[in-house]
């Protein structure tokens, strides 16, 4: 378990890193959502996107891995639920970086 949360933190804590070198690129305000049509619908200040997300990322990282040991160990799923939240951190930043280049 220990492991598991070091691992998946350092991921998340890695797109920090990614998006912190990428820092000059990325515009001061970072589309978050589109509609329909594909326009900006909302966008989020560059710091709480570089900053927050992997944070928020590595915060949900503890708890699923926490939640899984403790609820849904028997689960077929569990060994790769673990992964869902880094996974979904490295998604986000592509998404980020190819929504505002």
């Amino acid at each position: 378990m220990k492991r598991q949360i070091v691992l998946g933190s350092l991921v998340c804590l890695a797109v920090m890193v990614v998006l912190l070198l990428c820092w000059s690129w990325l515009p001061e305000r970072i589309p978050v959502e589109y509609n329909a049509r594909g326009d900006v619908s909302a966008t989020l200040p560059k710091p709480a996107v570089v900053f927050g997300m992997p944070v928020l990322c590595c915060l949900l990282n503890v708890l699923v891995i926490c939640q899984i040991q403790t609820r849904i160990r028997w689960s077929v799923f569990s060994p790769y639920l673990g992964w869902m939240m880094p996974v979904l951190a490295v998604v986000f930043c592509g998404m980020i970086l190819i929504g505002s280049l």
